[in-house]
């Protein structure tokens, strides 16, 4: 028979196995289990300094990160909106603070593309000229000349709608665009600009000084183009200027035979 002292020895090896049976078993049981075993691990850390540390280092990177991204964000925002200030000074007319030539056939030419796919009906340009421009530059100075142009462009944006565009083109010649609108009757708007125009008088030093113009007239439709729509006005308005400086001779003509 074995003796109990001989028992006992090998119940001790068989319920005490040493580090490296013990370490093998935990690795089986990882590998059985390995969802259970890491949420016991981590159960086991939730009051362990060091993780206490690393939470308290990670939020400290996150506000740094998340400060970091607000302050991009507002140099964006910024250099955004430097970008569109020089846009608006490239397109704008210093003196009135009318659409220049630049910004008006940019916006033409969108104008005449949205009616080509059929989205505007199309509408009336009018170009317009200062017939006494050089005169009062002239007889008054050219400070008198630039009172002039912004008392004219005044007048056209108190004429416009929000859809239409009014626009100086140099010098004394503007340009005004009735969009998507009837042709006839943005003829009769014209026509009542033109007498608005002509009956103008710029105060000035004591004086008053009166303002003519000539306007010419060019409807648009879908398949036209800026330089065509252009031309076409401006040739129209140097008719009209035409006839106003012929009927003008023929009354100075009427006055010395009187």
């Amino acid at each position: 028979m074995v003796s109990d002292a001989v028992l006992k020895s090998k119940a001790i090896s068989i319920s005490a196995p040493d580090a490296f049976s013990a370490s093998q078993l935990l690795r089986e049981e990882d590998a059985s289990s390995p969802e259970l075993s890491l949420k016991t691990k981590l159960h086991e850390l939730k009051d362990d300094a060091s993780l206490r540390r690393i939470a308290t280092i990670a939020l400290d990177m996150l506000r740094e990160s998340n400060s970091a991204l607000d302050e991009a964000h507002r140099q964006l925002a910024t250099q955004r909106t430097r970008i569109e200030h020089l846009e608006a000074l490239a397109t704008t007319d210093e003196l009135t603070g009318l659409v220049n030539r630049r910004g008006f056939v940019e916006a033409f030419d969108r104008e005449l593309d949205r009616t080509t796919r059929g989205l505007t009906k199309g509408g009336l340009l009018l170009m317009i000229d200062l017939d006494n421009f050089k005169i009062i530059n002239d007889t008054h100075g050219h400070a008198a000349g630039d009172a002039a142009l912004r008392l004219v462009a005044e007048t056209l944006k108190a004429t416009i709608r929000r859809m239409d565009l009014a626009a100086r083109l140099g010098g004394d010649e503007f340009v005004l665009l009735f969009s998507n609108a009837d042709v006839m009757a943005a003829v009769d708007r014209a026509q009542q600009l033109a007498m608005r125009l002509n009956s103008l008088s710029l105060r000035w030093k004591g004086e008053k000084i009166s303002i003519r113009a000539s306007i010419g007239m060019r409807a648009y439709a879908g398949g036209d183009t800026v330089d065509g729509v252009l031309h076409s006005a401006d040739s129209s308005m140097y008719a009209v200027k035409a006839k106003r400086a012929a009927r003008k001779d023929a009354k100075q003509h009427e006055r010395v035979r009187a």
